[in-house]
Parts: structure tokens; sequence; C-alpha cells
């Protein structure tokens, strides 16, 4: 039975198989193509439940996640597709974009914010400005259909460079964490220096 719907199921939060014995459901508010927000049963690990909770719950988070995902759109409307501030950002070229945050061609009914399956926003976005070089010379060489066909061709570019720079986004993030806990440590033992214990050694002497 558990092997049947590690098949099936995966977790809403982490995207990895579910278990029986590890499985949980909870309502999670999704807003429908119509604009209304839905609750919608989604499948978690226990661990993961709770996370996800914590997380969904962190307003500053979403806000910041939010704010970098303006510039995605921005970005992707301007610089790679050379439309004006004034236009709108093409639908599919939305869906496309949220895909990438989800780890799906498109996110249709999936929650885009505080997951950690796909790729961040930060990835996406450090991904397209190192891409919109290529994807740019590469666009001068093609014919495309419509702009559909334009707009999966630079998302393909960009997938080709996405896995490469959040390895390396990561990677800065541990060693920038690595840095932040010597100055934890530093400013902790300049204290405990300033309490006098480092005198008291030579109290006998």
């Amino acid at each position: 039975m558990g092997a049947e719907i590690s098949k099936l199921k995966k977790c809403y939060y982490c995207n990895k198989d579910l278990e029986e014995k590890d499985l949980v459901t909870k309502p999670v508010p999704l807003v429908c193509k119509n604009g209304k927000v839905r609750n919608y049963n989604r499948s978690f690990h226990v661990d993961c439940v709770k996370q996800f909770v914590n997380e969904h719950e962190d307003m500053y988070k979403r806000k910041q996640e939010n704010n970098v995902w303006m510039q995605v759109g921005e970005y992707f409307k301007t610089d790679i597709l050379g439309l004006d501030d004034s236009d709108t950002l093409p639908k599919f070229a939305v869906q496309r974009l949220l895909g990438l945050r989800t780890g799906n061609f498109t996110a249709n009914g999936t929650n885009t914010r505080t997951i950690k399956k796909g790729y961040s926003f930060d990835t996406i976005l450090a991904t397209m400005k190192v891409a919109n070089i290529e994807i740019q010379q590469a666009l001068k060489k093609q014919n495309f259909n419509d702009d559909q066909h334009l707009i999966n061709f630079a998302i393909f570019i960009i997938n080709k460079h996405i896995a490469s720079m959040d390895k390396r986004l990561r990677k800065i993030n541990k060693m920038n964490e690595k840095t932040e806990e010597i100055k934890v440590e530093k400013v902790q033992v300049a204290d405990y220096v300033k309490k006098g214990t480092v005198k008291r050694k030579f109290d006998f002497v």
C-alpha cells in the first residue's frame, strides 16, 4: 500500500515521494482562474506540513518573494521580450515563469510562494540576466510561429542554465551563513572579554 501511494502522491511542499505512514492532508488556499480563492486539499509529509504552515504565515517572507517576482516579470517583459514598460506581460509568459518556480511546465492550480520545490524567484532572475545575451543572439537567428513559440524558446535557454545557477547561489548562501556565524561568535567572545572573564585569569598572580 505504501509503495502504491509513493508512486501516486508527492509532498506538496518538498515534492518528494509520500508513504502512507507519513501522509497528512491539509486544505491550502489557492487562487483560481477567475481570481477567487478556494481551499484545495493537498498532501504533505508530517514534518513538511509544519514548515509549510510556518512559512506560509510568514508575511514578510511572502512580501520578499512578491517583490522579486515583480522584478522577474519586468525583466522578462522588457529585457528579454523587448516590450515597453507600459505593456502587459503575456499571460503565457507569466505561467511559464511561474512554472519555473514550481518545477512544472506551467503553474496552474499550484501555490507559487513559500515552497521548496522548483527554483526561487532570485534564482530565476539571476539566470535570466546571465542567459539573456544567449537569448538575444538566438532570437535574431530564429523564426517564430507566434508569441508562445518565442516565449517557450526563451524559457528553454533559461532552463539550460538554471540548475547550475541554483547550485552557485546555494553555495554563496551557505558561505554567507558561515560568515554570519563567525561574526556572531566574535561578538560573543568580545562580550565575554568585556565582562572581565579573561582578566580574572590573572587575579591570582
